[in-house]
């Protein structure tokens, strides 16, 4: 075989390889980014049940201290202190909501 023939051949060789495998390569990169946007969305529901344990101790801390069980001093600092995490935990949210939803988010919000 002549090397103009056997580089055709291995052109043609290297091709056919690309054509084959490149599908199940791209799959891969598809399946890798689907399994991140997966993470990132249990992140951000483990992120929202936080939220929602904040916003029930801070109704308790309201109640307790509407009831005489809390002093104010205490009821302030402990307010303070879920209401920082409160806010930390939606800046979170709301900073992954791009990578946890790249095609927007459903419903439209």
């Amino acid at each position: 075989m002549s090397l103009p023939g056997l580089l055709i051949a291995m052109f043609g060789t290297v091709l056919v390889a690309v054509l084959i495998f490149a599908p199940v390569m791209r799959h891969g990169v598809e399946v890798t980014a689907r399994t991140e946007v997966e993470a990132v969305r249990r992140e951000r529901d483990g992120m929202k049940v936080a939220y929602s344990a904040v916003l029930r101790t801070l109704r308790d801390l309201d109640e307790d201290y509407a009831t005489g069980k809390l002093h104010e001093s205490d009821y302030r600092a402990e307010q303070t202190r879920w209401k920082a995490e409160g806010v930390r935990l939606l800046k979170e949210l709301e900073a992954t909501r791009a990578a946890a939803y790249p095609d927007g988010e459903p419903g439209g919000a």
